[in-house]
């Protein structure tokens, strides 16, 4: 709203500088007796099935082996929230959220657990308007 004070603007913008503006973090995984590294502002989500790991970016897919408590474990950006037992996603790239699913930007529909929803809730609320680490 007009006129602009100086604390409103200075709060947008450092907004914007806490979710856009971030040193890059590398996700590294081994596969296949390669060691790939993808930027963490890359990945929209990372899916488990059983013990393979599927990756997610806008244009590619990796698969690794491992599980998603060490994958949230090896994860050094908070932007990261676990919605399932099978799925990581990025908040960057969370279109909507309903109570038991989100839809990501590329119309990728996710699940919601129940038990992981009051958690999802508070970290975009963290994400978005708090304080970040």
């Amino acid at each position: 709203m007009k006129p602009f004070t100086d604390e409103a603007v200075d709060e947008v913008l450092a907004k914007y500088v806490r979710v856009y503006h971030r040193e890059r973090s590398r996700f590294s995984f081994k596969f296949k007796q390669s060691v790939h590294q993808v930027d963490s502002e890359d990945i929209m989500y990372f899916e488990s099935e059983k013990r393979v790991v599927h990756l997610v970016t806008e244009r590619d897919s990796y698969k690794f082996y491992d599980t998603l408590e060490n994958v949230m474990n090896r994860l050094e950006d908070d932007r990261f929230c676990k919605v399932h037992q099978s799925y990581v996603v990025n908040l960057l790239y969370v279109k909507s959220y309903q109570a038991d699913h989100l839809t990501l930007k590329n119309g990728k529909t996710i699940p919601v657990s129940r038990a992981n929803r009051e958690a999802l809730a508070e970290k975009q609320l963290s994400f978005y308007f708090g304080e970040r680490k």
